[in-house]
């Protein structure tokens, strides 16, 4: 499973360079209450369910979130459907996956909110991964 990790941060260096790093007008980051609680508890739940056994609660944060710094989050959302789980990529629903990269977000130090973030393309590409606020 550590080769999952290797090639999703070599996957978010390669988004990286192809992102820039300005945050625009219509850009925001996950520490503009773009997901809520509720949707990260669900995402801690589904992480739980189906991420815990390969994956550590901490390896998606701190230092191994700063390949993704700068990206929009639709970069890592779709390094994870597509990747994961390792035996099932693809196996979840769009908006599973938004709420475990909302847990993500939880555990990086973002800001709940009062709207959910959606698994459309166009949200997710609207929200900038940042460093942590913690």
């Amino acid at each position: 499973m550590k080769s999952g990790i290797v090639g999703l941060l070599a996957v978010g260096s390669v988004c990286g360079a192809l992102a820039g790093s300005a945050v625009t007008a219509q850009e925001r980051t996950l520490h503009d209450g773009v997901y809520t609680k509720e949707q990260a508890a669900r995402g801690a739940k589904t992480y739980g369910q189906r991420c815990a056994g390969c994956h550590r609660a901490d390896e998606f944060s701190g230092e191994r979130i700063k390949p993704w710094k700068g990206q929009p989050a639709l970069n890592l959302f779709n390094v994870i459907r597509l990747t994961m789980p390792e035996e099932a990529p693809g196996s979840l629903s769009r908006q599973e996956y938004a709420d475990i990269l909302t847990y993500i977000f939880e555990q990086n130090g973002g800001k709940p909110g009062s709207t959910e973030l959606t698994a459309t393309d166009e949200m997710l590409r609207s929200v900038l991964m940042v460093g942590s606020a913690k």
